[in-house]
């Protein structure tokens, strides 16, 4: 009786064990699981960085945080809709797009949270007022007709846009004469100067001056952790960022 008894006794306390283990590893995970999705951030914004090489530099900088960085809008909202992330960076005007998450934090860049929009063309002669019908090349953020919606309120008249997916078919667009303007950031403005040796006329568009890019937290997630992360996104850290902080 004294064997079998010391026996049992042996396994009930590891059966006990086992079940406490058990439960605390379902603590730890209960009470992680918010950290663990906040992890996973979606990018997609004009710039001349490939996505692949965007991705690898943010991932070397921030190696707690799993980025996807996008060169598409039509790929990036068909993942929004398969797998949406607890966070997504990319210009404002494409978080109202995408619906589905709010905009919590701003970057700002050289002391301003706006983006002014641009017209750059080799004809002095061309200006936003008069582009009515002329082909015109500009980095795709919202979809087609989602894009022509926006730019509809800037101009009285569209030109006909031209959707590009990388900056640099931008430079080519126009230094091959295919199209007589394209439409940017005022940001991105040396860029274009660098890689042409054309002469450009620059023209701001009047009021196409909007909030820029911005941090959008899904609805229902809790920001902290995420935006602690984000707020290291500068400059100083990812050179090819043009942000100085973020609000």
């Amino acid at each position: 009786m004294g064997k079998k008894g010391n026996s049992q006794k042996k396994r009930f306390f590891v059966a006990l064990r086992l079940l406490m283990l058990c439960l605390l590893c379902i603590f730890i995970l209960i009470n992680n699981i918010d950290s663990v999705y906040a992890e996973s951030i979606y990018v997609f914004y004009p710039t001349p960085i490939s996505p692949k090489d965007f991705k690898e530099e943010l991932s070397k900088v921030f190696p707690e945080i799993e980025w996807s960085v996008f060169s598409r809008f039509k790929d990036f909202d068909a993942m929004i809709k398969q797998n949406p992330p607890e966070a997504v960076i990319a210009l404002t005007p494409t978080i109202n797009e995408i619906g589905g998450y709010k905009v919590t934090l701003k970057a700002s860049f050289q002391g301003s949270s706006k983006d002014i929009y641009m017209l750059v063309s080799p004809d002095s002669s061309l200006n936003p007022g008069n582009i009515s019908d002329v082909p015109v090349a500009t980095y795709d953020i919202l979809g087609r007709k989602s894009l022509e919606n926006f730019f509809k309120q800037f101009f009285e008249a569209l030109p006909k846009l031209e959707r590009v997916s990388k900056m640099e078919d931008l430079v080519t667009l126009l230094s091959l004469n295919m199209v007589k303007g394209i439409i940017v950031q005022n940001i991105y403005l040396n860029y274009f100067k660098e890689r042409s040796e054309r002469e450009f006329t620059v023209n701001p568009i009047p009021k196409m001056e909007i909030d820029g890019l911005s941090l959008g937290i899904k609805e229902g997630a809790s920001p902290d952790n995420i935006e602690k992360a984000v707020k290291g996104l500068t400059k100083n850290k990812v050179s090819f960022v043009e942000v100085d902080q973020w609000n």
